[in-house]
């Protein structure tokens, strides 16, 4: 066989196994046999300040959008400079996933530098999947 012949022959082999693969994957997806997911997360806090000078504080406190974020007000953040305010809130990596009914999600979740936090999942319409509670992180 020629060179090219075997390089050909090769890359065919590799797509066919990739596609085989996928094909699978998806047969199983749509069999309708619940599958087990493991999703490993991450949460991360992060954290902004400045002085009135510079940006205004918000109009609205954002603590009253939602408990997920953090505010400092002016003259509440730092005592020696009452111009000075923070909000804080967390990134999760990744942001939703997506799950077919019945199936098992084992969820591992990294919370970097934070507290006590609460913790539930909900379906697409809001209603609660998994009922809530407090997990521990590290700082």
């Amino acid at each position: 066989m020629h060179k090219t012949s075997l390089q050909g022959l090769m890359i065919l082999s590799i797509a066919t196994i990739i596609l085989s693969v996928i094909w699978i994957g998806i047969a199983e997806t749509a069999s309708g046999i619940p599958i087990t997911h493991m999703i490993f997360m991450t949460a991360l806090e992060v954290k902004g300040s400045t002085v009135s000078d510079k940006l205004a504080p918000p109009t609205v406190n954002p603590k009253d959008l939602s408990k997920g974020y953090g505010y400092k007000a002016p003259g509440e953040f730092d005592n020696t400079n009452p111009q000075k305010w923070e909000v804080a809130s967390y990134i999760f990596n990744p942001a939703f996933v997506t799950i077919r009914q019945g199936d098992t999600v084992k969820l591992t979740v990294f919370v970097v530098n934070g507290d006590t936090h609460e913790v539930w999942v909900t379906d697409p319409d809001g209603t609660k999947v998994v009922p809530g509670c407090s997990v521990e992180s590290w700082s």
